[in-house]
């Protein structure tokens, strides 16, 4: 389960802490893609890219899919990192504001699928320590 207020902790995390953050996800989630990764001392995080932001006349525009996953360095905060879960969810962007925890129910057909946490996971979660 990923908390709302975990992307503002990681946010104020130095970048050793974030490697640990990218470590665990591997070894705890392997088959899901860590949205975060560091290059040359820079954080970046994985982005959808629509097809429909291409400007018109783009060369094979029409040929492109839908969506590809492409990595930009991360100058967003925690909210706007939190707000881009609602695709996977199924909700508006300013939704997610009052979702304060998502649950990964895994890949189906290349897309992350994950739905908002029940307030019992929520409570479940805070009594016990997370360790990455």
């Amino acid at each position: 389960m990923l908390q709302s207020s975990d992307g503002q902790t990681a946010h104020a995390l130095k970048l050793s802490e974030i490697e640990s953050i990218i470590e665990a996800w591997q070894r705890q989630i392997p088959d899901l893609l860590c949205p975060l990764k560091i290059e040359d001392g820079k954080i970046y995080r994985h982005e959808r890219v629509y097809r429909d932001e291409m400007p018109a006349g783009f060369p094979g525009r029409e040929k492109l899919p839908m969506f590809w996953i492409e990595w930009r360095e991360d100058t967003e905060g925690p909210t706007e990192r939190w707000e881009n879960l609602a695709y996977d969810v199924n909700v508006v962007p300013s939704e997610m504001q009052r979702i304060p925890g998502v649950v990964f129910l895994g890949m189906i057909e290349g897309k992350h699928h994950c739905r908002p946490a029940t307030e019992a996971e929520i409570n479940q979660r805070s009594e016990k320590p997370v360790h990455p």
